[in-house]
């Protein structure tokens, strides 16, 4: 796994100088004690360096009584290999794919070294700092103590900073570690609550005026084959505010196809991450409505929510999954209340998901801007958690943001061309991100992106009346990964520049999309009345539930699980297959073309929507049954399609990593060409003619006004490419592979 890059770092070290130009100004300086005394002992971590998030402005010293507590988060005994087993299970066609790792095994394998934890616990224990804890697949030490031990022991300055209208806490310095341990300790974590999660839920703005209640006669309980129906009242909440209920959703995206198949997400669990409590009569109300029965559990960690309603985020998550994939289980960790939570409490939420390693789904609606998430060796401290899910087989879903391609926009801007951002965790290479569109109609499935600022394209409307737009954009943290690079993924858009990778592009999100403009928003029981709600938040929960149904489909038998050793239970890193699926004749993504995720008005118009993926809403929204058909066969690699219906398939390499796909029907009529790739206005898809004598003739037109064609003989053979102009030696020929 690859260190975040850079560029991203330079402009942490910026924000530090002028932190400490300004603590300089203000007349005092900010807790900080004399470094440990065996200094030769101990060496400054730079890639672990604390810093407070852009914007922040220094308030008050921090009282060096105040307990504090925190994880020294800790690398993998052997990153390269963890890395290696990690590609391995997740690619189609590898000899090791979804040969995951069983709860219990990751910490053995690759967690710190026994000598290694046992360092870092003398460490913490002669600083005078508490040993809270040590992780139990072995990738982080807990402690905790004063404001005054904590700073002494790590060498660093703690003060209160205010961020917008948050005010908290944070560290700032360059960590001391001992020498020992330079290459194994990745962070310090805890040190901070200023950079809180947001929750991605957005609230229809022209709400209904029905007044709802929760009550009102339940639906019949579905029966096999089906899914759950809506009772009168939730159908009449929909309707007054031009929203859906589940089982509209159902069917727009095709999970009926899968009911039909008994696929109802039956052994499958889905974990959900939430920082805020939510009322088990909201979930009652929701499941009698519709006739449902799914187990709901809650798994508190660092104290849990507490009690109340929240704000709607976890009723939403909740009540999503029961309605999208109701024999699924549902397990709820619960963080503190996101105004306490620390860094400590998100990473110990995501933690303990990984180490209790029970949902083959997990799914998050909170994040936070990229270039709030301070300091950069917390986002990479994220990521090992990420990778142990990807090992053990859990796939991991984050929404990508409601602030389209600017997601640190605040509302308190208001000068145009905010600088583009994308969201963390959603941007993370282990996660797969999600996106929003608008779904204005079900049948036919009419999807655009979801955009509240499309038609103003102004600050003004961001500031005052937007709601919210699909986020995407460019990692400044991730290089593009290896699954991503290529398939047609590239575009005009594409940079190496915001991560600094000087041999490539960079991390793009999101990877898919699906309904979440809250103007068509899902209908959810919360704190005791109906209403329509969106935000990716409710994009995300459609992608977890409909994984939770194909991974029941592709789960192996009980017979089957007690012969193999380790038994693979689900999909893992989604996205490897995901990405091989795209040029599938069985359309796997219902591909979303238009509009953009500009929501402040950038100069540059980033990102529109195009064939293919996009920065805007990926490769869109889940047609469920083309996407099992796609995941069961491994995807189609690039090049060779299979269609397996024993009917020719043509795919065609086109320029700029472009794809295109042919394929014959039943009746023998050609059909194509679908396009997965290539940089949009600046590609022509290539063309098919059928000759007097009933063959195809393919052309494609390349790059520089080349002209390359394919044609097919009597015997059914394939010829080509006969090139036809363009500037020769320069060009290559477009590849082409019948399958048959």
């Amino acid at each position: 796994m690859s260190q975040p890059r850079g560029s991203l770092r330079k402009r942490r070290a910026r924000l530090a100088c002028a932190v400490v130009a300004l603590s300089g100004v203000a007349s005092f300086v900010p807790a900080v004690l004399a470094a440990p005394s065996a200094a030769a002992a101990f060496v400054r971590l730079p890639s672990a360096q604390l810093t407070v998030p852009a914007g922040a402005r220094l308030v008050a010293p921090l009282e060096t009584s105040r307990a504090v507590q925190g994880d020294v988060a800790l690398a993998p005994s052997d990153p390269s290999a963890l890395n290696g087993f990690v590609a391995g299970v997740s690619t189609p066609g590898s000899p090791t794919y979804r040969h995951f790792l069983t709860p219990g095994q990751f910490g053995p394998r690759f967690g710190a070294s026994p000598a290694t934890l046992a360092s870092v616990r003398s460490w913490l224990a002669n600083a005078g700092l508490v040993v809270t804890g040590t992780d139990p697949d072995d990738l982080f030490v807990g402690f905790s103590g004063s404001v005054g031990t904590v700073a002494s022991a790590f060498g660093v300055s703690m003060a209160r900073y205010r961020l917008g209208s948050t005010t908290g806490y944070a560290a700032t310095g360059t960590p001391l570690v001992p020498a020992s341990l330079r290459t194994q300790v990745r962070a310090i974590i805890g040190l901070s609550d200023l950079d809180r999660l947001r929750p991605h839920l957005v609230r229809d703005p022209a709400p209904s005026t029905t007044g709802g209640g929760a009550g009102g006669s339940a639906a019949t309980p579905h029966v096999a084959g089906s899914g759950p129906a809506a009772c009168n009242t939730a159908v009449t909440e929909a309707s007054a505010t031009h929203g859906y209920t589940s089982p509209q959703l159902a069917d727009a995206y095709g999970l009926n196809s899968l009911y039909a198949q008994g696929l109802l997400g039956a052994g499958t669990t889905v974990g959900i991450f939430e920082l805020e409590p939510y009322q088990s009569s909201d979930i009652a109300a929701f499941q009698s409505c519709y006739g449902t029965n799914t187990s709901v559990s809650e798994v508190p960690v660092d104290g849990g929510a507490g009690a109340g309603a929240g704000s709607g985020e976890s009723a939403l998550d909740i009540e999503q999954v029961i309605g999208l994939a109701p024999a699924s289980s549902i397990v709820v960790y619960e963080g503190p209340p996101v105004a306490q939570a620390t860094q400590q409490n998100v990473y110990d939420v995501y933690k303990k998901i990984a180490d209790d390693d029970q949902a083959q789904v997990v799914s998050t609606s909170w994040g936070l801007c990229e270039d709030y998430m301070s300091p950069p060796s917390w986002i990479l401290a994220q990521a090992a958690v990420f990778e142990q899910m990807a090992a053990q087989g859990q796939s991991m879903l984050a929404a990508s943001g409601d602030e389209g391609a600017e997601d640190c926009y605040t509302g308190a801007d208001s000068a145009p061309g905010i600088n583009p951002w994308v969201d963390n965790p959603g941007s993370q290479p282990y996660v797969t991100g999600v996106g929003g569109t608008s779904v204005s109609d079900l049948s036919p499935l009419t999807e655009w992106t979801w955009n509240d600022c499309q038609s103003a394209m102004s600050i003004s409307c961001a500031a005052t009346s937007g709601t919210g737009a699909s986020g995407g954009g460019i990692s400044a943290a991730w290089d593009m990964p290896a699954w991503q690079s290529g398939n047609g993924v590239t575009s005009g858009f594409s940079s190496g520049a915001p991560c600094g990778n000087r041999s490539g592009d960079c991390r793009e999100v999101p990877d898919v999309a699906a309904s979440g403009d809250p103007s068509h928003g899902i209908v959810i029981v919360w704190n005791g009345s109906w209403q329509s709600v969106g935000g990716t938040s409710a994009a995300v929960v459609v992608w977890a539930s409909v994984v939770a149904l194909v991974d029941e489909a592709i789960a192996p038998g009980t017979a089957d699980c007690a012969s193999a050793s380790p038994c693979a239970r689900g999909l893992g890193l989604l996205n490897p297959v995901l990405y091989r699926s795209a040029p599938c004749p069985a359309r796997p993504f219902n591909d979303v073309t238009v509009g953009t995720n500009d929501f402040t008005d950038n100069p540059d118009g980033a990102y529109p929507a195009r064939a293919g993926y996009d920065m805007a809403t990926g490769w869109g929204s889940p047609n469920a049954p083309g996407l099992l058909t796609a995941v069961q066969a491994g995807g189609c690699s690039s090049g060779v399609v299979s269609s397996g219906s024993g009917l020719p398939t043509i795919s065609v390499q086109g320029p700029d990593n472009s794809l295109w796909v042919y394929w014959q029907a039943g009746d023998a009529s050609w059909h194509g060409p679908l396009g997965v790739g290539g940089p949009g206005s600046d590609l022509s898809s290539p063309s098919m003619a059928i000759g007097s004598n009933g063959l195809p003739t393919i052309s494609v037109q390349g790059p520089d006004n080349s002209l390359w064609v394919y044609w097919q003989a009597g015997d059914a053979s394939w010829h080509g490419p006969l090139g036809v102009g363009g500037p020769g030696s320069d060009l290559s020929a477009p590849s082409m592979a019948v399958d048959a």
